[in-house]
């Protein structure tokens, strides 16, 4: 199945192209937001559960910890909205992993903001090969979530008060708080994404430092192989050796608006 088409068209009926292997549409990183290839690049989903890194976009600038969890992918449906079909996937309440809390008492989940969550998973589409996505969406409700034995493809996922009004006291001891987000975007990569630790940005986003150099230093200079091919050593030699000269200025203190840090 071609999933992402073609607008090229051949020139000679009569030459028969080697069939190309359908993993080959995956060799590069794509961007899916069609309802129709959501849904079949989805289908996995629907036939094991997959564990999920889940994050919050608006307290991402905030803090490294907050707002962030795993979490369970169980199921997904196609939802008829005003705009059309789109999947509305079941994502089980993310637990932190880094030490923050996903929803702070002073920042609680609000309909409509975006969610976004990484997974892995193989796909017959790219020949069995596992390859990784990132969804981002809209949440839309905290719901709950009760698997239906007779039928796994038929859970029962429903808000607390409809699960009440039906089943009862019984129905929300049984269940489980799940978040329902709408999946406008996927964005699929051949490859892992790279990956830091809270440990490793820390330094750079809550105790930065800003060194001035007199004069540019070796970027005021032109032409030549590059301004950091121009240096041997490492930047911190660099910048030493550049300190003896009385040439460096650091200043600490640094606030980094961007990341809406005050140090």
């Amino acid at each position: 199945m071609n999933l992402f088409g073609s607008k090229k068209k051949t020139k000679e009926a009569k030459k028969v192209a080697k069939p190309a292997s359908s993993a080959s549409a995956f060799n590069t990183v794509k961007v899916v937001s069609k309802p129709e290839v959501l849904n079949v690049l989805m289908q996995g989903i629907r036939e094991e559960a997959l564990t999920a890194e889940v994050s919050r976009q608006k307290l991402k600038a905030a803090s490294l910890v907050s707002g962030r969890g795993e979490g369970t992918l169980y199921t997904y449906t196609m939802h008829p909205f005003k705009s059309g079909p789109k999947p509305v996937i079941v994502i089980s309440s993310p637990r932190s992993t880094k030490g923050g809390n996903f929803v702070p008492v002073d920042s609680p989940l609000e309909a409509g903001e975006t969610i976004e969550f990484s997974y892995s998973m193989a796909l017959p589409q790219a020949d069995g090969n596992t390859l990784f996505f990132t969804a981002r969406g809209p949440y839309l409700q905290t719901a709950i979530y009760i698997p239906n034995a007779e039928d796994p493809s038929k859970p029962w996922v429903a808000s607390r008060e409809a699960t009440e009004k039906k089943m009862g006291e019984g129905g929300l001891k049984r269940g489980e708080e799940v978040l329902q987000v709408r999946v406008d975007q996927i964005t699929v990569y051949p490859h892992g994404p790279e990956s830091f630790t809270g440990d490793q940005i820390a330094p750079y986003v809550f105790s930065p430092e800003l060194t001035l150099i007199s004069g540019g230093g070796v970027w005021a200079k032109r032409g030549g192989s590059g301004y950091f091919e121009a240096i041997p050593d490492t930047l911190e030699k660099y910048f030493e050796k550049e300190a003896r000269e009385e040439r460096v200025k650091n200043i600490l203190g640094v606030t980094l608006v961007e990341f809406g840090v005050d140090t």
